[in-house]
């Protein structure tokens, strides 16, 4: 009977120090899920700020050439060769690709 429970008792020892080494494990991994989770709504709220960005920059681009092409300063085929080019509305960069992605 001592035999049964000293073995009894290195099997429950072995099971809580495998239980304790699983849950360190678990904590350690919801700590790196966290700062994951924290990067990632870094980056978004960076993301958003660039499109916001871009989007005032497109904005200000269009009443510039608007204004350059009421006041005379550009000619409009040389502003729509350039687009083009460029890639911007619609058109293609050089190699044949949407220049934007």
């Amino acid at each position: 009977m001592p035999l049964a429970l000293a073995l009894g008792t290195v099997t429950l020892a072995a099971l809580a120090a495998l239980a304790g080494a699983w849950r360190r494990r678990e904590q350690a991994r919801d700590g790196e899920l966290e700062a994951l989770r924290a990067r990632l709504d870094e980056l978004a709220a960076r993301l958003d700020l660039a499109e916001q960005d871009a989007a005032e920059a497109s904005a200000q681009a269009a009443v510039a050439e608007g204004l350059f092409l009421e006041k005379g300063i550009a000619d409009p085929d040389e502003v729509e060769d350039l687009r083009r080019r460029l890639g911007g509305e619609g058109g293609t960069s050089r190699d044949g690709t949407d220049a934007l992605h």
